[in-house]
């Protein structure tokens, strides 16, 4: 047991210290509350170190064209507040569900704040009205920020960012 805590401070040390990971460490629970920017609608989050990137729930989802481009339209709803979104369509996601079905779904690039940490993250908005969390975080957006889950806790950090 010793042997591990050991592995485990040395290996913690040593990606503190690395070039690659050149921000602090910050644990977070597994439930967090969130903001979504810049249009600050708070939203209640779920860390999934299983997941890519992050699933947000959106309704009246649409793609479209504008000045030669692919877009996407979508609102959001948290909490009883909505606000209605326009981004550039990064890429299509492709979705394998359990059971096999493949499904696309576009990505769209949205200023999140969780625990003092604001970036950009690649988001799926996706009808997620039958779960019970409307933001779902993935490692890509944890890793960049230092996001360390601590699956034991929630609302560890608060949402304040610049």
């Amino acid at each position: 047991m010793r042997t591990l805590v050991l592995i485990i401070v040395a290996a913690t040390v040593a990606l503190t210290t690395s070039g690659a990971m050149a921000h602090s460490i910050k644990i977070v629970g597994y439930l967090e509350d969130a903001v979504v920017l810049p249009m600050g609608l708070p939203i209640r989050a779920k860390m999934d170190t299983g997941a890519d990137i992050a699933l947000i729930h959106a309704v009246d989802i649409e793609r479209y064209r504008q000045d030669g481009e692919n877009w996407v339209r979508f609102t959001l709803e948290s909490d009883g507040l909505t606000a209605t979104v326009r981004r550039p369509l990064v890429r299509i996601a492709r979705i394998r569900f359990a059971g096999g079905q493949v499904t696309e779904r576009p990505v769209v690039r949205l200023r999140l704040c969780i625990a003092g940490y604001s970036n950009l993250a690649q988001i799926i908005p996706i009808d997620r009205s039958r779960m019970r969390v409307p933001l779902l975080i993935g490692k890509r957006f944890m890793s960049a920020g230092g996001l360390v889950v601590d699956s034991s806790s929630k609302n560890v950090g608060r949402p304040v960012c610049d």
